[in-house]
């Protein structure tokens, strides 16, 4: 089975960031770089943005959306609600390759 991804760096939020954006501390995970061509790009999403939900599921942290990325099929669509300078969002991106190991 092939395994998708968006094609982000995470890590779990910064208390302060949450702050700044309204939210409590430790939930969501903060996209530390979106790679570029990836279907992350493509979608939108910015280094910065805190990912807060992956389709149904809360995330609360950097290895949970690690978790549900890596259990979905490649050309698996998926929603993803993100907040940005304290404003929710929402976008779809499909999973696609992971780049060549070099």
């Amino acid at each position: 089975v092939e395994r998708g991804e968006l094609g982000i760096e995470v890590r779990d939020s910064d208390p302060a960031i949450a702050e700044q954006s309204g939210l409590a501390p430790g939930v969501g995970a903060m996209i530390s770089q979106v790679f570029s061509p990836s279907s992350a790009e493509q979608a939108g999403l910015q280094a910065g943005d805190i990912i807060m939900r992956i389709d149904d599921q809360n995330v609360n942290g950097a290895s949970e959306v690690k978790n549900l990325i890596g259990a979905m099929r490649l050309g698996t669509q998926v929603n993803v609600t993100f907040v940005r300078k304290g404003e929710y969002f929402m976008t779809k991106a499909v999973l696609n390759e992971p780049p060549p190991e070099k």
